[in-house]
């Protein structure tokens, strides 16, 4: 089923009228999100994520201004919907290698329903055509989320050596890091 099957989707922020009609594209990206497999012994389709990997994030800011950016680098755009990007943050940042515990912890809370025997049972760790299925890039991305508090400032969340995961890189409305 190679070639039959999406293997990206495009993803967009868009800008709504009223009646939910789309006006405008603000953002758009094709993302590989997932890896296909046939299930071993159903030989049912089923689909791996990928843990990890770049994704689009986004935000309204009390003003009106969306914050828009694709975590394969730190760039976050700011956009106007009317105008268009306004301005933008671009910031260096040491990359966090994805590690076995990284791996370990996803699969961990991995749950399945199945049948065992003649009752459904909720199974709790990956089977091995998931982990098989699943792809794991080198580093974590340089964010994992986005998010304006009530005066304007951007909360960017970042991933840490420590695998902290309350830090944030927080920039004023008009982007100057704080």
């Amino acid at each position: 089923f190679e070639g039959q099957l999406p293997s990206e989707k495009t993803y967009a922020v868009l800008l709504l009228k009223p009646d939910l009609t789309v006006e405008k594209t603000i953002f758009e990206k094709s993302i590989r999100r997932r890896n296909w497999f046939r299930h071993p012994q159903t030989q049912g389709i089923g689909q791996a994520a990928f843990p990890y990997h770049p994704d689009i994030c986004f935000d309204l800011s009390p003003s009106g201004i969306a914050a828009v950016g694709y975590s394969q680098t730190y760039d976050i755009g700011f956009y106007d919907p009317d105008r268009g990007r306004l301005s933008g943050i671009t910031r260096t940042y040491a990359p966090v290698k994805i590690e076995e515990r990284d791996r370990k912890a996803h699969f961990d809370v991995f749950t399945l329903r199945a049948m065992v025997g003649n009752r459904m049972e909720t199974i709790t760790g990956a089977p091995d055509y998931v982990v098989k299925a699943t792809e794991f890039p080198e580093n974590f991305p340089p964010f994992r989320g986005i998010s304006f508090d009530d005066k304007g400032n951007l909360w960017v969340q970042i991933y840490t050596p420590d695998r902290a995961t309350n830090v944030f890189d927080v920039f004023s409305p008009d982007g100057r890091f704080l």
